[in-house]
């Protein structure tokens, strides 16, 4: 446990200094509860944080999290545009994930939920 807890506090500042990698293990940590108390509003924000610097894999946590209703307001849209962005950072289950929460959407919803992901990636992949 104090080997775990070391870890956790580096995470914390690697995460806080904008290592997207740390950004990601903190937010796995709090979305499971593992060595910290369960936080998925928490997880939410860093997984958010860990996909700006270009983890995929954050991206599609986050969107898990938007399909569930866990941590955030339960959103198909929302889910729809991390998965998107996911799948376009290479995140090789987004694609599937997408496709999944698109049949929850209008045909209009789904449109403005790409066009969100696709400003989304030109903002902060350019």
């Amino acid at each position: 446990p104090g080997d775990q807890q070391q870890a956790l506090y580096w995470y914390e500042k690697a995460a806080e200094a904008g290592v997207a990698a740390a950004q990601l293990n903190l937010a796995v940590k709090l979305d499971e509860g593992e060595v910290v108390a369960r936080d998925q509003r928490l997880a939410a924000h860093w997984y958010e944080q860990a996909a700006v610097n270009g983890e995929a894999q954050a991206a599609n946590n986050l969107g898990v999290l938007y399909a569930m209703g866990e941590g955030v307001a339960r959103n198909d849209s929302q889910a729809y545009i991390w998965f998107d962005i996911a799948a376009r950072l290479g995140n090789p289950k987004a694609s599937r994930h997408r496709e999944r929460v698109a049949r929850e959407l209008k045909p209009e919803q789904r449109l403005a939920a790409a066009r969100a992901s696709e400003d989304w990636i030109q903002k902060h992949q350019g």
